[in-house]
C-alpha cells in the first residue's frame, strides 16, 4: 500500500510538470491513457491525477513568471456637452436697450493699428457718459462685455435710472438720441449730474465683479497717450531719435489695464493699512548720492551726508532727520498715501496741505494736479530695444512695451520670480509723484531686503521687500490673488469682439426694445464636443502562469492624461489610479533546447489578455477638482521576448456615468456635462520588464 501511494505521488509530479512544459494536446492524450485501474476507477483516477497535476503546477514556478514594471503612452476620447444660458433683464420701470440695438449705434475705439495719440481716458471714469447737445454718448475704455447693467444718473442726492443695457460691449463708444431718454430732458444742461454703470442681479459674475472694482476706485489717473510724452530725443548717425514707439490702440489698451489696477491699489484700505504698518522708513533726498567718503558698508552709513538709503534694517539716515536735513526728508506713512492718492491740499475734511504733502522742502509741488483725488499723465511707450526701461517725472510717464504686455509672466503668476516689470512701474511711478533716486522711493529695487529686528543688537529679525516699490509690489500681488482688481489678465482672453455697428432692419431700427420685451428673456445654446486626450501610464505587478498558455497577472497603475478641450473648457487634466487584474493566454510560444533538461530555455511568446481595473479618476478643470470611480475592461496583445514586454490594448469604462461642472464667463453662465462611459476610452502602447 505504501508503494502504491508513492508511485501515486511520483506520478502527480510527472504529469504536473509535463503540464508545465509540455503542450497541451499532449497532456491530454497522455492522461486519458494513464496504466492504471481499468473501467470506472480508471476514470476516477484519471480526474484525481489531473487536479493534482493543476494544484503542483500552480506550485511550480513557470519560466514566464516575474514581478513586472511596464509604462507607456495612451491616447483616447472624453466627449462633453455644454448648456449657455443668457439672462435678460426685466424692462418694466425704464427703457431697456438691446444688444443688437446698442452695437448699431457703437464704433471700436483704440483699434489695435491705429495711432491713438491725443486721446483721453480717466481710470476713476473708465464708462464715460454724458450729454452733447441733443446726444448721449457712452464711451467704454474697459476690456470686458459687460451683460445686463444699468446706467444710473447721480442728481442732487438722488439715483435715477436711465436705461438698461443688454450688454455693454468693450472699448466701444455709442450715441443715442437724447429723445430716447425723456427722463433726461430737464438735466441736458445740469453741470452737477454725473452717471455711473451699475451691475444688476442679472448681470454675470465677471461683469459684477468689474463693476465693483471700477466703482470703487478713488485715485484717479487721467492719462493722455502721446508719441512722445517727454520731448527726449538724441541724435543716432545724425538723425534725432526717440526712446519711444508709436502709440497704436493695442499699447493703448494695455496701458489702460496696468494702470486701471495701480488705481485700484493706491485707493485700497489694504495699500494704506500696508503703509501705516511699514517697519522701515520712507526717505527721499532731492540731491543725487555722491559715493565719495561714503562707507561701503550699509550698516555703517551715517558718515555718508549725501546717501539717503536707509540702511538693512530699513532705518533712516541720521543726516535726514529735521532741521538739518540738507534737503532729505523722511516721510510719514500719511504724507505718503497722501502723496500717491493726490488729495494733498484738497481734502477740505483733513489737516493736510501742500506744505505737508505735496510741497515739502519746497521741492514737490504738483501743477498736474487738476482736483481732489486727480492727476494728469502723458503717456507713452518705450521701445523695448532702447537702453531704458522707463520713464518718469511730474505730468509724464514712460513705460518698457514689454512689460505692459498682457503676456508677460507677471500678470499670471504674480510672484517675485517674474516681478522685474511691476518694480520698474512703481520706480516711475514714484518718479511721478516727484521722488528722486536717492532714497527707497523708487530704489531700491525688488531683489533688496530690509532685515526688521525687534530684539536688541540686531537680533529676531525677519525680512521684507525694501521701500515703496516692494510694499506696492506685494499688496498688489496679494490683491490680484484674491481677484480684487479691476483687470484680470486670466479673463480678458474669454471675451468676444463685438459687431460694431451692425445693421439692423429698417422696422427694428427705431425700436430699443426689439425682442427684449419680456419680464426676462432667456437665451440658451447646447453645443457638443469631442476631445483628444493623450497622456502615459505606468504599471506595477506580479505574473504566474499555470503553464506555457494560460496565466495572470495583477497590478497597481498610474496615469495621466491631459486635453485641450473645445469651447469654454480649455485645459482637462486627468490623474488615475486604480488595481487590476488580467488573464493571460499566449497561443505562441518559443523555447530553446537545452541538452541537460528535458524542457528548454524561453525566448519569447505572443498571446493576448482581458481584465478588468477599478480606477479613481481625479479631473481639473476650470478651477474645480471633481474625482469619479470606474471598472474598466481592459484587452488586448501581448508580445515578449527574453525579458522585455509589449502591449497593445485598450481600456473601455463600463459604469455609465456623468460628470457635470457648472462655470460663468463674462458673458453667460454654462453646464457642462462629461460621458464618462464607454466613449472615454484609451488605446495604449507600452513596453514592460519582468524580473
Amino acid at each position: 500500500m505504501k508503494l502504491l501511494k508513492k508511485e501515486y505521488l511520483r506520478d502527480c509530479n510527472i504529469w504536473s510538470l509535463r503540464l508545465s512544459f509540455y503542450s497541451l494536446k499532449n497532456f491530454l492524450k497522455n492522461l486519458f491513457s494513464f496504466p492504471f485501474f481499468g473501467g470506472g476507477g480508471g476514470y476516477l483516477m484519471r480526474i484525481v491525477v489531473f487536479l493534482c497535476a493543476l494544484f503542483l503546477g500552480f506550485l511550480n514556478a513557470h519560466q514566464k513568471d516575474g514581478f513586472f514594471i511596464e509604462g507607456g503612452f495612451e491616447t483616447g476620447m472624453l466627449e462633453h456637452a455644454e448648456t449657455h444660458t443668457k439672462v435678460s433683464m426685466p424692462c418694466n420701470e425704464a427703457l431697456c436697450i438691446n444688444q443688437g440695438y446698442y452695437l448699431s449705434h457703437s464704433s471700436e475705439i483704440l483699434k489695435p493699428n491705429q495711432n491713438v495719440a491725443g486721446v483721453t481716458f480717466s481710470t476713476r471714469n473708465i464708462i464715460q457718459t454724458s450729454i452733447q447737445g441733443n446726444s448721449l454718448k457712452i464711451t467704454s475704455f474697459l476690456p470686458y462685455n459687460l451683460s445686463n447693467v444699468s446706467l444710473v444718473m447721480h442728481v442732487n442726492g438722488k439715483d435715477i435710472t436711465i436705461t438698461h443695457l443688454q450688454e455693454l460691449p468693450q472699448f466701444s463708444q455709442a450715441t443715442f438720441d437724447l429723445s430716447l431718454f425723456p427722463i433726461l430732458k430737464p438735466y441736458e444742461n445740469d453741470k452737477n449730474i454725473s452717471f455711473t454703470i451699475e451691475p444688476s442681479i442679472y448681470s454675470s459674475m465677471d461683469t459684477t465683479r468689474v463693476l465693483d472694482a471700477v466703482n470703487a476706485i478713488k485715485v484717479n489717473i487721467i492719462g493722455t497717450f502721446s508719441n512722445e510724452p517727454t520731448g527726449d530725443t538724441y541724435k543716432w548717425h545724425g538723425k534725432s531719435v526717440s526712446d519711444y514707439v508709436p502709440i497704436t490702440g493695442a499699447l493703448a489698451r494695455d496701458y489702460i489695464y496696468v494702470l486701471l489696477n495701480i488705481s485700484s491699489l493706491f485707493g485700497s484700505n489694504a495699500w494704506k493699512v500696508a503703509l501705516e504698518n511699514a517697519p522701515f522708513a520712507f526717505v527721499n533726498a532731492q540731491s543725487p548720492f555722491d559715493p565719495k567718503n561714503c562707507a561701503k558698508d550699509r550698516a555703517d552709513f551715517n558718515t555718508c551726508n549725501t546717501n539717503a538709503d536707509p540702511n538693512i534694517y530699513g532705518q533712516a539716515p541720521a543726516w535726514c532727520a529735521e532741521p538739518n536735513s540738507q534737503g532729505c526728508h523722511i516721510w510719514t506713512p500719511k504724507q505718503v498715501w497722501e502723496n500717491f492718492t493726490n488729495q494733498c491740499g484738497y481734502n477740505t475734511n483733513s489737516s493736510a496741505s501742500f506744505n505737508d504733502c505735496l510741497n515739502i522742502q519746497g521741492s514737490l509741488k504738483d501743477d498736474n494736479s487738476t482736483d481732489f483725488g486727480s492727476v494728469k499723465l502723458k503717456l507713452g511707450v518705450i521701445n523695448s530695444n532702447a537702453n531704458v526701461y522707463g520713464r518718469g517725472w511730474f505730468g509724464s510717464l514712460g513705460l518698457d512695451e514689454d512689460f505692459i504686455n498682457p503676456n508677460n509672466k507677471i500678470w499670471h503668476t504674480w510672484d517675485w520670480q517674474n516681478s522685474f516689470p511691476l518694480y520698474d512701474i512703481f520706480h516711475e511711478y514714484g518718479h511721478t509723484r516727484g521722488y528722486s533716486h536717492n532714497g527707497d522711493m523708487t530704489y531700491p529695487n525688488n531683489k533688496t531686503m530690509y532685515d526688521i529686528c525687534e530684539g536688541a543688537n540686531h537680533t529676531d529679525c525677519y525680512e521684507v521687500h525694501a521701500g515703496y516699490a516692494g510694499l506696492s509690489e506685494e499688496v498688489l500681488m496679494q490683491l490680484a490673488k484674491e481677484n480684487k482688481l479691476p483687470i484680470n489678465y486670466n479673463t480678458l482672453n474669454l471675451q468676444t469682439t463685438p459687431n460694431y455697428g451692425a445693421k439692423l432692419p429698417p422696422n427694428l431700427q427705431k425700436n430699443p426694445s426689439f425682442g427684449y420685451r419680456l419680464p426676462k428673456l432667456l437665451q440658451v445654446s447646447s453645443s457638443n464636443h469631442s476631445n483628444a486626450i493623450v497622456g502615459a501610464d505606468v504599471k506595477l505587478g506580479y505574473q504566474q502562469y499555470l503553464n506555457d498558455f494560460f496565466g495572470f497577472s495583477y497590478y497597481g497603475i498610474f496615469k495621466y492624461n491631459y486635453a485641450n478641450a473645445k469651447g469654454d473648457i480649455n485645459t482637462i487634466n486627468q490623474y488615475g489610479y486604480g488595481v487590476g487584474a488580467d488573464l493571460l493566454i499566449d497561443f505562441l510560444n518559443s523555447y530553446a533546447p537545452n541538452r541537460h533538461h528535458n524542457i528548454g530555455n524561453f525566448i519569447s511568446s505572443l498571446g493576448t489578455f482581458v481584465g478588468l481595473r477599478v480606477f479613481y479618476n481625479r479631473y481639473k478643470l476650470i478651477d474645480e477638482v471633481k474625482n469619479r470611480g470606474n471598472l474598466n475592461v481592459v484587452f488586448g496583445f501581448n508580445y515578449r521576448y527574453g525579458h522585455s514586454k509589449y502591449s497593445l490594448g485598450a481600456s473601455l469604462p463600463l459604469v455609465q456615468d456623468s460628470m457635470k461642472v457648472d462655470f460663468q464667463t463674462p458673458s453667460y453662465s454654462s453646464v457642462v456635462s462629461f460621458e464618462m462611459g464607454v466613449s472615454h476610452f484609451n488605446l495604449f502602447l507600452s513596453y514592460g520588464w519582468v524580473f
